[in-house]
């Protein structure tokens, strides 16, 4: 570049630049003011961000102050009060003919299991049901809602769940867990519908099937006995309810699941397992208490 006489610079050659040249000089602008305001944008994101998390890196980073306590501690350490109660049945089959009734009770402030066994052939006049609860069972095509809430009547107890065992899954039910131990009373003599049937007397671990015999003779054959009833039961909540079962709970809430009809869910259970964990503990090995009247459950 040459000087004039005042002093400005003057171009003594000729540039010239082809289109392709043109162009690319253009586009390079072009992406350099983008990168400009990929960059402001990111800075501004980054500001929010840091506003939301009230520029705590603990929270940035996901890392939980130490002072906080965690959900898995809150589960364990929670205390649990109050009492659930349960409806317990059987029936055949087919769900025409309902065999057997009974209200489980769990109480935690006290640490009892009260077992009180429902008379399902005593005639009923209540607004909610009249007849029988055999009755009104078979009526209801083996409807465990309309059970539940006509035991509800009758008993004046509030029901939290039901657990419903056909005569197929009742032995299933006792098979999952390897029989029932058990001190039968007496001697057990009985046919039904032409076969018959012996129980021997004594301590000894009644297998699913002749668990299934026992409990049909007590409902059907001996329903004057209501108390051995609930002490059979007792016996079976014995062999469920051990903190041994508690360490494969899923295993066996997935077994009873596929066996048994209840209306409690895989949500109820998801959602319990740290309170089901202490039941287990506070009731394992424990008798239940039976109850023969409604004023003591």
């Amino acid at each position: 570049m040459k000087k004039n006489e005042r002093g400005y610079k003057l171009r003594t050659s000729l540039e010239f630049r082809t289109d392709k040249e043109t162009k690319g000089r253009r586009r390079f602008t072009l992406g350099f003011f983008l990168l400009i305001g990929i960059i402001m944008l990111a800075c501004v994101c980054t500001l929010l961000l840091l506003k939301e998390y009230e520029f705590d890196i603990d929270n940035i980073i996901g890392r939980s102050p130490e002072t906080t306590d965690s959900t898995s501690q809150t589960s364990a350490d929670m205390s649990l009060e109050g009492s659930s109660t349960f409806l317990f049945a059987v029936s055949d089959n087919d769900k025409k003919r309902l065999h057997y009734a009974a209200l489980l009770n769990f109480d935690v402030s006290s640490g009892e299991i009260k077992i009180y066994t429902v008379d399902v052939n005593k005639n009923h006049s209540e607004e909610k049901i009249k007849g029988s609860l055999t009755t009104l069972f078979s009526k209801s095509d083996g409807s465990m809602l309309s059970l539940k809430e006509a035991v509800e009547e009758i008993t004046g107890v509030t029901v939290s769940r039901y657990i419903h065992a056909t005569d197929d899954s009742f032995k299933g039910l006792i098979k999952i867990f390897g029989g029932v131990p058990y001190d039968v009373k007496e001697r057990i003599q009985y046919s039904c519908e032409g076969v018959g049937y012996i129980i021997e007397k004594g301590r000894q671990t009644l297998t699913a099937d002749m668990s299934y015999k026992y409990m049909y003779y007590l409902s059907q054959q001996n329903a004057d006995k209501p108390d051995e009833m609930s002490s059979f039961l007792s016996a079976v909540l014995k062999v469920v309810l051990t903190t041994q079962n508690n360490s494969k709970a899923d295993y066996y809430y997935g077994k009873l699941r596929n066996t048994l009809d209840t209306d409690i869910s895989a949500f109820d259970f998801s959602n319990s397992k740290a309170a089901l964990s202490q039941l287990v503990t506070l009731f394992d090995s424990k008798e239940a208490v039976v109850v023969s009247s409604l004023k003591d459950f």
